[in-house]
């Protein structure tokens, strides 16, 4: 059963945009791993440690780096990936809670869905892959590399054309936005690259 309050957000940003906003809560993390988890009393290795607070709101909820998210609406949180999974559930303005351990023991914070524009993506996406896009005529275009960037490293360059990101078909600065909503916390993402007339599956490292 669907929440009416949820499933009235949903219908009035179908009917005034189109589509469901994406949402998020402003977090970066990592895995917990057994170093992690004995740091910080946890009985096993599972949940998501925070490394970056981008939402002053969320900031302001008490949410600082270190943190590790156990639960995200009573859900138990495995790791950052299915953290995503969790998050993608909600509408914009929607309150979750968050069980949290820290440095001063376990504390449960509720907090409400931001948006996640594409241009706060895109410009995530340069600062993290290193990766500015265009789309100039038929493809998406690379149309910048920052120096020392993963994306440097791999050794893309201006005028390469994205043509899969992990294994989603890229046909508008807009998939590209979406594609690094989904997997902007991933170590490696595989990319299908065009060059000169050849396509190239490469791993970009972050």
């Amino acid at each position: 059963a669907i929440p009416i309050n949820k499933a009235r957000r949903v219908v009035d940003e179908l009917v005034s945009l189109g589509r469901v906003q994406a949402v998020w809560l402003g977090l970066e993390g990592q895995d917990v791993d057994e170093r992690i988890a004995g740091y910080m009393n946890l009985d096993e290795a599972r949940g998501m440690v925070v490394t970056q607070v981008h939402e002053p709101a969320v900031e302001r909820a008490g949410i600082r780096p270190g943190d590790v998210v156990l639960g995200v609406g009573g859900v138990e949180v495995e790791d950052r990936a299915h953290y995503l999974r969790i998050i993608r559930n909600y509408t914009l303005g929607q309150e979750a809670r968050l069980d949290l351990a820290g440095r001063d023991g376990r504390r449960t914070v509720v907090v409400a869905m931001q948006s996640f524009t594409d241009e706060k993506a895109l410009d995530m996406a340069e600062r993290r892959w290193g990766l500015r896009v265009a789309f100039p005529g038929r493809n998406l275009a690379v149309s910048g590399v920052r120096p020392g960037s993963p994306a440097q490293q791999l050794g893309l360059r201006t005028g390469d054309v994205l043509i899969k990101i992990a294994g989603e078909e890229m046909s508008s600065v807009t998939d590209f936005a979406r594609a690094f909503k989904r997997h902007r916390m991933a170590n490696t993402v595989m990319l299908l690259v065009g060059r000169d007339g050849r396509g190239y599956h490469v791993r970009l490292r972050v």
